[in-house]
């Protein structure tokens, strides 16, 4: 039954320097990796504040208390490369074996267990268990079964549900075995006429989108998996770069 009435969803990628595990971060880009803890129990104070609920997407690595090393590498049951055409090790950057307390690859911060027993009852979804990217074209089949058992194994250990799914990056795949492993929903990525344009031209128009004082809609629907795709409608960034120019006031219009 419709009963007319809208949905309002947060929901919010929690990833630390997983995000960036195919990228060599440089000290200022640790730094602001590091301040997220801070920043997700302000929002947490504020959301509880409000009894505003929302959905945090977690990526299940963060959770691990030891990371054990098979044949000289860390999670040696990932393939040594997760693409078919790229000799990369997602794993190249991670902490020696033992040393859970790096705060850029584990919630040594405890955030996970401030968002589990907030008292306004927020979501826990899934982020992956190490942020590869499901939605890449040469991606191999062997790291999503191995990522999606090791999701099912921290959430079951961590006692979570499997229900919400967000993509890293928001780069869709293997919905059908999302399906297999028990998810039941993802965030899909709305496609609006500025994702048509190349380059800048679309960097700019999505800035463009941003000013504009008004707010779409979007409809869930269901697919062929029989996951229902619960698709964005505006996705919110850090004020860097070109948009530093957008305002507090303007975002409040929107």
């Amino acid at each position: 039954m419709n009963s007319g009435k809208g949905t309002f969803v947060i929901s919010i990628d929690f990833e630390y320097e997983l995000g960036y595990a195919d990228v060599k971060l440089n000290e200022a880009q640790k730094e602001l990796v590091r301040q997220e803890s801070q920043v997700s129990k302000r929002i947490l104070e504020l959301f509880e504040k409000y009894n505003i609920p929302a959905t945090w997407a977690i990526v299940g690595h963060l959770l691990e208390d030891d990371c054990s090393v098979c044949e000289g590498k860390v999670h040696s049951n990932f393939p040594a490369e997760i693409y078919t055409d790229s000799k990369f090790d997602w794993f190249a950057h991670h902490p020696p074996a033992g040393d859970t307390n790096d705060p850029l690859w584990f919630d040594s911060a405890g955030v996970i267990n401030l968002i589990k027993n907030s008292p306004v009852k927020h979501e826990v979804a899934s982020h992956s268990y190490a942020h590869i990217l499901y939605g890449h074209p040469t991606i191999k089949r062997e790291a999503i079964t191995v990522d999606l058992a090791e999701v099912k194994k921290i959430h079951t250990k961590h006692n979570l549900p499997l229900a919400s799914f967000i993509f890293p990056r928001n780069m869709e795949g293997y919905h059908a075995q999302l399906k297999d492993t028990g998810f039941v929903c993802y965030r899909g990525e709305s496609k609006f006429w500025y994702h048509k344009l190349p380059g800048v031209f679309g960097r700019s128009a999505r800035l463009f989108d941003y000013i504009i004082p008004s707010c779409r809609t979007v409809v869930p629907t269901r697919h062929e998996s029989g996951l229902v795709n619960i698709p964005d409608s505006l996705l919110l960034l850090g004020r860097n770069g070109l948009r530093k120019i957008i305002t507090p006031n303007m975002m409040k219009r929107k």
